[in-house]
């Protein structure tokens, strides 16, 4: 693409640099060139795009909002034709200054000292002002297709409301109107209805759910007292148990000895009284009740 100049690229850049050797003949002087120009001493000047050419063509037979679609497409054609003599131009450009800039020698220090001293060239705002006025037609076009596109679409629509608007306000129904306002009314009613039934709803969802875990707190509660006792019960009846196996297991000899003692008790009571069947007869009896 074409080199355009900045106020702090023109500085650096060697492409306007002069020259400070010393011509071959005596006597004459030769003006100072940029050391990337032709050996001849001319710089050609840019050529005038015949884009241009087209961009006026189509800038005169331009109307607005009546374009036809050949109109359409020999504009849209221009357009690309320019696109491509700008590219085609700046890349000639491109390998010309690239051409130059082999030819250039950077030995002498002259040449960089006349490079660094030189003004800044003023040709960047010239070049931006012809792409400008190169790009305006194009963008120019391309807004008048897309207005007369906005047009034709926004033509009918509104064609169209209008004669609705005319059928309404020609044919109205009063009755269906009346229709139409009693059963907004009702539906704004039926709406609030269950809108307040939804609200008592979440309330009472809320309620028993905040019951519910009161009630599995209890329950979790209960569940944890219940293997308490149970663990308590257990351990009672396992106590009574072994006592009650201790009680059958000393109950022979409880009973010897219970024996003993009475035989003993009986025989020094046959001594003393001397009747033994009646006394023995009683002992029985007493043992019997005991037993």
């Amino acid at each position: 693409m074409a080199r355009f100049y900045t106020q702090y690229v023109e500085k650096a850049t060697p492409s306007k640099a002069r020259s400070c050797r010393s011509p071959k003949k005596s006597g004459i002087r030769f003006e100072q060139r940029s050391p990337l120009a032709h050996k001849t001493g001319q710089v050609k000047p840019k050529p005038f795009p015949p884009s241009a050419v087209r961009v006026s063509k189509v800038k005169k037979d331009r109307e607005p909002f009546n374009l036809s679609t050949k109109k359409r497409g020999e504009e849209e054609q221009s357009m690309f034709d320019i696109y491509r003599d700008f590219g085609q131009q700046h890349e000639d450009e491109e390998s010309e200054g690239s051409d130059e800039e082999d030819e250039f020698d950077w030995d002498e220090e002259t040449t960089l000292v006349a490079m660094l001293q030189e003004e800044s060239p003023s040709s960047s705002d010239s070049d931006l002002i012809a792409l400008a006025e190169q790009l305006k037609a194009p963008m120019t076009a391309q807004g008048t297709i897309l207005k007369q596109d906005l047009v034709q679409t926004l033509v009918p629509a509104t064609k169209r409301v209008k004669e609705a608007h005319k059928i309404i306000e020609g044919n109205i129904d009063v009755e269906y109107g009346k229709g139409l306002l009693a059963f907004n009314e009702a539906s704004k009613k039926v709406e609030g209805m269950c809108i307040q039934d939804e609200e008592d709803l979440k309330e009472v969802y809320v309620k028993h759910q905040t019951k519910i875990k009161d009630l599995l707190t209890q329950l979790k509660a209960a569940y944890v007292r219940r293997d308490r006792i149970f663990s308590d019960f257990q351990k009672l009846v396992d106590e009574s148990a072994d006592r009650a196996c201790a009680d059958l297991r000393s109950l022979p000899a409880t009973v010897d000895r219970t024996i003993n003692a009475l035989e003993n008790k009986s025989k020094e009571v046959f001594k003393d009284t001397g009747n033994a069947a009646k006394t023995k007869e009683k002992v029985l009896k007493g043992l019997l009740e005991k037993l």
